[in-house]
């Protein structure tokens, strides 16, 4: 796993063919989706989870504004 993924604790789980990405809201985490994981899972989906910086388990220090915003140009 590469410094972005662990950066914001990616998760993936499942082997179904189709994808399917859940992004938390603010003031969560990838925890929210916990009772609906098993759902897609059942139905054949490979569920992948990342939590934005600042939740969890990421650290809000690598998150340098200025970085950011020059990629957006």
């Amino acid at each position: 796993m590469g410094i972005v993924e662990e950066a914001h604790n990616v998760k993936i789980l499942g082997s179904g063919e189709r994808n399917i990405v859940l992004a938390h809201g603010f003031g969560t985490d990838q925890s929210v989706w916990k009772h609906l994981i098993p759902h897609l899972l059942d139905d054949n989906y490979r569920v992948i989870l990342y939590d934005n910086m600042g939740a969890c388990t990421t650290n809000p220090g690598g998150f340098i504004a200025d970085t950011f915003l020059g990629r957006l140009n």
